[in-house]
């Protein structure tokens, strides 16, 4: 939530003062790289990366996209990524309180543009988390329009682009995004649902629940397809990850009482716990478990509780092969373009101990593209 936003923010303004040099040398021995790979309309499965040394690792059966949320990053990857006809999109992200200033979009739009042919990038993938609430018709407006000005230039100076959005996992005005979903949809190539952080506000009781439950995934992606957006233009985004929560109390049913830690003006959010990667879970914090891993028939999603060195309580929740299986399946039978994973780097590479999860992570994609 706030840290990603953060990074972003950074990324954005270290990009906008790059843009003021000159464009790079083309970083490959073959320049014909340094041009967006030329690919049809296909399934996407478009991975977010955080760090920028293990693309090399990755498994790219199935990868169309790699977006870069870095703060640095080997030049390379545009060159190893492009022989795989894989596209490389920059992190991006704008200002809403100047996003209804005319000026403000149109500098916007031309440094965002430099910053992609700067580094030899495909395009952009726009990461905006903040609240524009419903009565905000004229910033809504406003960024509908940022959307189809940075769309029209973008595909103008680099042809081949590509536009994609990062919006929440429900169009219902989550954290406060009430977003005019269907018109943005009119100027971009994809958008990306966040099928993540679904508890980054607790309505009910608070307590330690599902990042991803796959009854709140699967409602909000029928949301948005009910609400005009076309079906070829939605990637499903699912976490590689979960919380670790602290319980303040844990019932006798199994409830995890949390702190109350609030987000946007609800009292309790996923903020209480921690987040951490589906491989730490499994690989360092299961094994402290008394419970071992149990499965929520209800959200599809394992959990185990643990006892930690001041004595304790946690709950656990993630994602793993299992839970992400069905989200890929249901996401296959709404007929949608892709998936989007945060973060392949969840995945710890050239280990022998996580070999074989690493493994059958990638192969739980053949749920969505062995159709």
């Amino acid at each position: 939530m706030a840290p990603i936003s953060f990074i972003i923010s950074a990324l954005v303004l270290s990009g906008l003062v790059s843009t003021l040099q000159a464009k790079n040398a083309c970083p490959c021995s073959d320049p014909s790289l340094c041009k967006p790979p030329n690919v049809p309309d296909r399934p996407e499965l478009l991975g977010f990366i955080t760090s920028g040394e293990n693309w090399k690792y990755y498994n790219y059966t199935y990868v169309t996209t790699i977006a870069v949320f870095a703060a640095s990053w080997d030049p390379q990857l545009i060159c190893y990524a492009h022989e795989k006809k894989v596209r490389v999109v920059l992190a991006s992200t704008f200002d809403s309180s100047q996003v209804t200033d005319p000026e403000y979009r149109k500098q916007w739009v031309q440094n965002e543009t430099q910053r992609v042919q700067a580094v030899y990038a495909d395009g952009l993938n726009v990461d905006f988390e903040g609240p524009i609430f419903a009565n905000q018709t004229t910033v809504n407006a406003a960024f509908v329009q940022l959307m189809a000005d940075l769309n029209t230039t973008l595909k103008a100076q680099v042809p081949g682009s590509l536009l994609t959005i990062d919006v929440a996992w429900s169009p219902a005005c989550i954290d406060g995004r009430c977003f005019d979903h269907y018109n943005i949809a009119k100027h971009v190539d994809l958008m990306v649902l966040m099928a993540y952080d679904e508890s980054s506000q607790i309505l009910g009781p608070c307590i330690a629940l599902a990042n991803s439950p796959i009854q709140k995934t699967m409602q909000g992606l029928l949301e948005y397809i009910n609400n005009g957006i076309p079906r070829d233009k939605l990637v499903l985004a699912v976490p590689w990850y979960g919380y670790d929560y602290t319980c303040t109390s844990l019932s006798t049913s199994g409830d995890c009482s949390l702190s109350e830690v609030p987000f946007r003006g609800i009292p309790c959010s996923d903020a209480a716990g921690v987040q951490r990667s589906s491989t730490d879970m499994i690989f360092k914090y299961l094994k402290q478990s008394y419970t071992g891993r149990v499965w929520n028939n209800t959200m599809k999603t394992p959990f185990f509780n643990y006892k930690d060195s001041e004595n304790k309580y946690h709950q656990a929740w993630f994602d793993d092969p299992e839970s992400l299986a069905y989200k890929y399946y249901y996401a296959s039978q709404a007929k949608i373009r892709g998936l989007g994973i945060w973060t392949f780097e969840c995945l710890i590479f050239q280990d022998d101990e996580t070999k074989e999860f690493n493994i059958e992570m990638w192969s739980m994609l053949d749920h969505f593209f062995m159709k």
